[in-house]
């Protein structure tokens, strides 16, 4: 291990210093979170029925829509498959509460899933401060980095909720930290186990292990070194897993219509509708959910009630949802290019712009969970979408090996943050289309935050080359590691 990072190698003195001064960041991050919760817009079941009963009100007897505790059923059930890794995590929270209490408290589960941020935020930080081969302060910069991305109100709000995203929100900054640490047999453990955890968290995740292999393919093929077996056999298995939340989802059919419906049809112009389906048919229940809601147009945020839905009328299938695009191959950026400037935000919506699902906990304020909030509104006005466009292309350059040859942990972790942000943009408008975008495409909105912090490493890492030695900056991997390693500040 580099001493310089090294906190038992580090003068005493500095050692304290860092302690002590992560110690008093985090324990802020804590206290501004812990304000930040989630409207519950009907979802909650699919993660917690089978063992929690019906929220009982807020903890401290505040008013508040979304329910912060919640009654233990009296016969609770094992999770369903459909409900992913999260219904798992819950239910685990379920039985260790009910040994100290008489209510499920969503705000002990979020604290203890937050300390887990942290501390994941610590190691990621150490980890690349070691590759860049800088010292504690270094190591303290990257960390916070990557601690304020874990906790800015958009993504940290997930761990004060009973969504589906829980455990992608968890596990995916475990992935990349296995990614860092790929030559310890810990890391290896860790990259699987977020594999698992975040492929199987939710049915729109269904492809991330398989995403993760070929990004790990890549870089292997570069720098002529293969993975271990744990990883291959583990991401296999993680690959299988990830298909059961989509083999077992209730909603599928749900999910096809809004795909169609307020996907593809609606992002038809009438001649390709027409023409598409001669009969009328989907010109009649074009941009009409499941629950009879209208939605005028792409960029309309607000539907209509009232009107007769067409679910049910047919069966469909994922030919059925594929079929369009292929027929007219301009629908998808069409669909980007409609959807992208009103539901590509942080501050997301369900249904319409005042439906927000980021609120105070106690229904009142935030009170200095305000920073958080304004964190998030910081990174709406600085990431747009084609920012975000912009920042996927770059990191998916760097992480090719086209620009830098960053090492081969911070290179993968580009090339496949880069991946599941840009797939995740694509399969959220093709798999259930604009209704209730903006959260759909909230674990894209984390791997872009995620993003933003390896390419600060990245550039750190390509300036240092520069440094050393001019025009260094196409040096093979193994070159670029061992120039790092003995780097200083």
């Amino acid at each position: 291990m580099n001493g310089v990072v090294d906190l038992r190698s580090s003068k005493p003195g500095w050692k304290w210093l860092y302690v002590g001064g992560w110690a008093c960041f985090g324990l802020v991050l804590l206290l501004a979170s812990h304000s930040i919760g989630m409207l519950n817009q009907g979802d909650y079941g699919r993660a917690i029925a089978r063992f929690l009963h019906y929220p009982l009100g807020p903890e401290g007897g505040f008013g508040s829509p979304q329910g912060v505790v919640w009654a233990f059923r009296d016969d609770p059930r094992s999770p369903a498959g459909g409900g992913g890794t999260s219904s798992f995590l819950f239910w685990a929270a379920v039985w260790l509460q009910r040994l100290v209490a008489d209510h499920y408290s969503v705000l002990a589960t979020g604290l203890v899933a937050r300390i887990g941020l942290l501390f994941c935020a610590e190691r990621l930080g150490a980890c690349l401060s070691r590759t860049l081969g800088g010292g504690l302060a270094l190591r303290f910069a990257l960390g916070a980095l990557f601690a304020l991305a874990l906790f800015a109100a958009h993504n940290v709000a997930f761990t004060n909720a009973l969504y589906m995203e829980f455990a992608f929100v968890l596990f995916l900054p475990v992935l990349v930290l296995g990614l860092f640490r790929m030559d310890t047999r810990w890391g290896q453990v860790a990259l699987v186990l977020g594999a698992v955890m975040c492929g199987a968290a939710k049915a729109q995740f269904f492809y991330l292990p398989a995403l993760l292999g070929i990004a790990l393919a890549w870089t292997a093929v570069r720098t002529r070194q293969r993975p271990g077996w744990v990883i291959v056999v583990g991401l296999a298995l993680a690959q299988v897993l990830a298909l059961v939340p989509l083999a077992r989802s209730g909603y599928t059919q749900i999910n096809y219509h809004h795909a169609t419906q307020l996907g593809s049809y609606l992002a038809m112009s009438p001649a390709q509708r027409a023409a598409y389906a001669p009969d009328g048919s989907i010109e009649r229940c074009v941009g009409i959910d499941a629950w009879g809601n209208r939605l005028a147009g792409l960029d309309a945020v607000r539907l209509e009630p009232g009107h007769e839905s067409c679910l049910g009328e047919v069966t469909l299938g994922a030919r059925d949802v594929l079929a369009p695009y292929l027929h007219h191959p301009g629908l998808l950026p069409g669909l980007w290019l409609g959807t992208a400037p009103t539901h590509f935000t942080v501050d997301y919506f369900h249904l319409d712009q005042e439906g927000r699902y980021i609120v105070p906990v106690d229904g009142d304020a935030y009170g200095p969970g305000q920073l958080l909030v304004s964190l998030s509104a910081a990174r709406d006005r600085l990431i747009g979408p084609w920012v975000a466009l912009v920042l996927i292309a770059a990191a998916s350059l760097a992480g090719a090996g086209g620009v830098g040859r960053p090492p081969p942990g911070l290179a993968t972790a580009l090339l496949f943050l880069a991946a599941l942000a840009a797939s995740q943009l694509l399969v959220s408008l093709v798999g259930e289309g604009v209704r209730d975008l903006s959260r759909h495409w909230a674990g894209a909105q984390l791997a872009i935050d995620l993003l933003v912090v390896c390419l600060v490493a990245w550039a750190l890492c390509f300036m240092s080359l520069a440094r050393q030695r001019p025009g260094s900056a196409t040096l093979r991997p193994l070159q670029v590691s061992r120039s790092l390693s003995s780097a200083r500040d």
